[in-house]
């Protein structure tokens, strides 16, 4: 996880404004910048910047990242993105819409 995934959840949830603090933070512009970069894992750089972040006020108050992260481990998801079926199965990991089409269909 990144060093600050957990102050940046705290965050979000204890914002006033839980959605829009959420797309400051990641803004549907990133995932489309991502995309028309042709993002790859070996961290080639892109060929524009990416948009900015807005860094949310770190505040804290009653939440329920804990009880997240003990579900997650005990389900055996160390990471985002992951996806859990309906019967448990979990895909760990980015993957393509023809890869989960197949994954949804397996059983």
């Amino acid at each position: 996880m990144h060093p600050r995934a957990r102050a940046h959840s705290i965050a979000i949830w204890c914002a006033e404004d839980r959605l829009a603090t959420w797309h400051a933070w990641m803004p549907l512009a990133l995932s489309r910048w991502m995309r028309d970069q042709g993002s790859t894992p070996t961290g080639v750089a892109a060929k524009t910047p990416a948009p900015p972040r807005v860094e949310p006020k770190l505040v804290s108050c009653a939440n329920p990242i804990d009880a997240n992260e003990a579900l997650a481990a005990s389900m055996g998801i160390s990471g985002t993105p992951a996806l859990v079926s309906e019967d448990g199965r979990v895909l760990p990991g980015a993957a393509s819409a023809e890869a989960i089409d197949q994954w949804l269909g397996a059983k």
